[in-house]
């Protein structure tokens, strides 16, 4: 079980795990009220994967059930305003824009929202040019995928992505950043 929850409300949801994925099963219509059918219903919508006892890095969500939330967080009386994935390795967070474009690019049933630690090895030749000065720690690659094709449109819709690192001891934490290498 995963639990999907709002400020006010948890449901559970049935996910398989096969390796690091996985998908949930779609909401039902119940569930679906739960979390957003009330305009009194305040929060994010939270998809929790982070606890599968698994290093879960890739999230299968139907497109149904992200349809419902978009629907609500795009209701100007409804309060439920973005999409939080809890993943093992990172906090994936849209807004309604996003959302809504993933939702509208989507041509099959499952969305998969996938966070990879990549070090350096996907970095063409000019990117790691960009970097070649830095003593660079981690690297990640966030994307969205249906039937294995990319989405990368967000039609001006944002997405924050939260990833926990700790800083090792007797390192400087003001001497970190965090770089978007596109």
């Amino acid at each position: 079980d995963v639990p999907v929850s709002n400020d006010d409300n948890t449901v559970d949801v049935k996910a398989e795990v096969s390796g690091s994925d996985a998908n949930i099963k779609p909401l039902d219509e119940k569930q679906i009220e739960e979390l957003v059918g009330d305009e009194n219903a305040s929060g994010d919508v939270v998809i929790d994967l982070s606890d599968l006892g698994k290093n879960i890095d890739t999230a299968g969500i139907p497109k149904a059930t992200l349809e419902a939330i978009v629907e609500a967080a795009e209701d100007a009386n409804n309060k439920t305003e973005h999409l939080v994935i809890k993943l093992s390795t990172a906090e994936l967070k849209f807004d309604d824009t996003a959302m809504r474009a993933i939702v509208d690019q989507a041509n099959d049933d499952v969305i998969k929202f996938n966070f990879d630690d990549v070090g350096l090895g996907r970095l063409n030749a000019t990117q790691k040019d960009a970097v070649k000065d830095m003593d660079v720690r981690k690297g990640y690659e966030a994307y969205i995928t249906v039937n294995d094709q990319r989405i990368g449109d967000f039609k001006g819709g944002e997405v924050e992505i939260i990833v926990p690192y700790a800083v090792p001891k007797g390192e400087d934490v003001a001497s970190f950043s965090v770089w978007y290498i596109d």
